[in-house]
């Protein structure tokens, strides 16, 4: 995860998502996270990395936070593990099905 401090100061932490879906997840984090603070998220398995904007921020307990973050559109293939295998076309229908009609490319 990349940030900027309050003071404009860049940060990375490394961190483990607890949940993920299209439209984000949840990760525990030592640094402090201000909620609508825009941060860098970083998927380590196929190296994409995409904007995302912090929804939740949690009590610190045990040294670290609970943080939620959203994309700021949803991402169907963003967790996807390139080794998984093809997506089916079956899979490609339900997510263009989903998407918004404003989403969807002609």
């Amino acid at each position: 995860m990349y940030g900027h401090t309050p003071e404009g100061h860049p940060f990375y932490e490394e961190s483990f998502t607890n949940a993920v879906n299209v439209h984000g997840g949840s990760m525990r984090m030592e640094r402090n996270v201000q909620l609508g603070q825009r941060l860098l998220v970083v998927n380590q398995r196929n190296e994409c990395a995409l904007p995302c904007i912090v929804v939740f921020v949690g009590a610190r307990l045990g040294g670290g936070i609970d943080v939620a973050f959203s994309f700021t559109a949803a991402m169907p293939y963003f967790w996807r593990n390139p080794g998984a295998g093809k997506v089916s076309a079956e899979e490609v229908e339900l997510d263009y099905a989903a998407a918004e009609p404003s989403q969807r490319s002609a």
